[in-house]
């Protein structure tokens, strides 16, 4: 969100038996880099942070033609 360039965020769940769904959406544009771990301090670790600790992680990357990056996170819940 730090990144996205965007005045509005939108953040929405759904909760069902097997899993939660998140999804954040914004209207910026997403810019790919390269995190350089000297370079990004505290910022610049949010896909990884993502990737290790949800079940999926979807990212629609806006772009100038089409402005609006949408990243969909999904957890599994435990069943037992």
């Amino acid at each position: 969100m730090l990144h996205s360039g965007s005045g509005l965020i939108q953040i929405t769940w759904v909760e069902r038996a097997e899993r939660i769904e998140v999804r954040i959406a914004d209207q910026g544009l997403f810019r790919r880099t390269v995190p350089l771990q000297e370079a990004e301090g505290v910022h610049g670790h949010g896909i990884q942070m993502m990737m290790a600790l949800m079940d999926e992680v979807t990212v629609r990357e806006g772009i100038a033609e089409r402005p609006g990056t949408v990243v969909q996170l999904v957890k599994l819940r435990e069943t037992g």
